[in-house]
């Protein structure tokens, strides 16, 4: 039986600190880390080498994994639309598939409520929206990306440079570089149909808020 002289004794585990703490235990190489969208969690570390800005998407099960690619090989080569902004990719990701869509992948795939949306996020992802740019186009505290040799750095509001693991030219980099300045509509009938008026830079270095 353990004594209170014993109990009195025992190591305490520290209460919980923030990230950033120096004398945080459990993550003391962690700057930051959110939920940008949901399951996409993104987190900024410290090393010797600089900042690190990690990036970890709705993870999918074997199961779930195999209805994605069933999605995917359904879609080869349909023509779906790719926003031409960041803030189109955003748009996109909130907004989903339209119902069409929808309804064909309610044909394909029977799983949880759950692995639907993680299913989904990726099958928009890869389908309809950025590819692996994509959790990078929902952070909105990125506000500039260094295209250098060795792949993409970004600048958020806290952290700069920040390494990630995108390659130097990842898939519709120009899209996601792109940022759009207007934004109009024209009337057909009863509906207003958007027209968007976007500026595409195309420079090593992109600043969102120049």
């Amino acid at each position: 039986m353990t004594t209170r002289a014993e109990t009195d004794a025992a190591p305490v585990v520290p209460e919980p600190l923030p990230p950033d703490d120096a004398d945080a235990w459990y993550a003391p190489d962690v700057r930051e880390q959110d939920e940008v969208y949901p399951g996409v969690v993104v987190t900024v570390r410290r090393s010797e080498a600089g900042f690190r800005y990690q990036v970890r998407e709705p993870a999918l099960s074997a199961a779930d994994a195999a209805a994605l690619s069933t999605v995917e090989t359904y879609f080869d080569g349909a023509h779906i639309e790719r926003p031409r902004t960041r803030e189109g990719a955003v748009e996109r990701m909130e907004g989903g598939f339209d119902a069409k869509h929808r309804r064909v992948i309610d044909r394909l795939v029977d799983v949880s409520p759950a692995s639907r949306r993680r299913i989904e996020y990726h099958a928009l992802s890869s389908l309809a929206c950025f590819d692996d740019l994509t959790p990078y186009a929902l952070d909105p505290r990125i506000d500039v990306a260094d295209v250098t040799s060795d792949g993409v750095v970004v600048h958020t509001d806290d952290y700069a440079p920040a390494s990630t693991a995108l390659d130097p030219e990842p898939d519709y980099l120009d899209r996601f570089t792109s940022e759009r300045v207007e934004r109009h509509t024209v009337r057909f009938h009863e509906f207003e149909i958007p027209v968007n008026m976007e500026m595409k830079t195309r420079s090593q270095r992109i600043d969102f808020h120049s």
